[in-house]
Parts: C-alpha cells; structure tokens; sequence
C-alpha cells in the first residue's frame, strides 16, 4: 500500500475475492476435496487484502482524535455485516433445500450426523447431496457477485491515495 496506493492494494484483494468466489461457484460433488484449497487460500488473501486496505484507507481519512470512534465504528458495521451475510447465506441455503426437497428437513439432518447417515438409502443421500450442491451453488454465485460489487466499489477510490498521501492531514 505505502509503494502503491490504496486503491491498487483494493483492486488486488478483490481480484482475489473474484477468484475465490469463481473456485466456489465451479465446485460439484464429482470435484476433489483439494478444489477448496485455491478457493480458500484466494478468499482468504482477498479478504486480509481489502479488510486492511478499507480500514487504513478509513483510518487516513480522520484525524488522530477521531481514529478511535472511526475504527470502533468500521470494526462494528463489518461485524454487522458478517453476521448479515452468514444469516442470508443461511437462510439461501435452508430455503434452496425447502424448496428442492420440500419436508426434508429431518433426512438433511440425518445426512449431516456421521452415525445417523448410515440409516438413509445410497439414493437419498445421492438425492440430498445433489440438493444441498444445488443451494450452496447458489449461495456462491451471490458471494461472487458481492466480490464484484467490492471490486466496483474499491474502483471508486482516489488512484494515488496512500499511506504516505492521506486525505487528511493527520492533525
């Protein structure tokens, strides 16, 4: 960031998210395990990259007496957003399966515990395997658009804003 700017620093780590997101979206039962890898790695970097970037981006932005408030208050609305993006992940996946495979509630749970799974059919858990990929599916695509809305959005930043060159003069 200190050598570059804000912005390219932005742009990289949404990349990353793109990426990440697009390993997800490709994902289907018949894949390895070790398909998640990339997709873990690049979500991770991507997040690590425009997590910093935002907040010393925000943090340049204020002045010193302010940059308490100002980061308690990022801190919180990014918490905020987790646990809304956690809570509509969830509710896409649960409402991906009512509606594949309506009353299956009880069975998904069953496919979920290890000693209770025996207990299903090779073609119930074949039929809930495929649903559960099918809502998850979808669940991908939406993060993979909100990586491109951050990348659309970290496009929005001054070009030569950096550490070193803050809106503010720091007083």
């Amino acid at each position: 960031m200190v050598a570059t700017s804000y912005r390219t620093t932005g742009i990289a780590g949404a990349i990353l998210l793109i990426g990440g997101t697009a390993f997800l979206i490709a994902l289907a039962p018949g894949r390895p395990f070790a398909w998640l890898l990339p997709a873990t790695i690049l979500i991770g970097l991507g997040m690590g990259f425009c997590n910093q970037t935002f907040l010393l981006a925000m943090q340049g932005s204020v002045g010193w007496d302010q940059r308490g408030v100002a980061t308690s208050s990022f801190l919180f609305l990014r918490t905020i957003g987790q646990s809304l993006g956690a809570a509509i992940g969830g509710a896409m996946l649960n409402f991906g399966i009512a509606r594949m495979a309506p009353g299956a509630g009880d069975a998904v749970e069953k496919l979920l515990q290890p000693a209770q799974r025996a207990s299903l059919g090779a073609d119930v858990i074949a039929r809930l395997s495929s649903v559960i990929a099918a809502s998850l599916h979808d669940v991908y695509v939406v993060a993979g658009m909100l990586a491109v809305v951050s990348l659309g959005m970290t496009l929005l930043l001054p070009t030569r804003l950096s550490p070193t060159q803050t809106s503010h003069s720091g007083g």
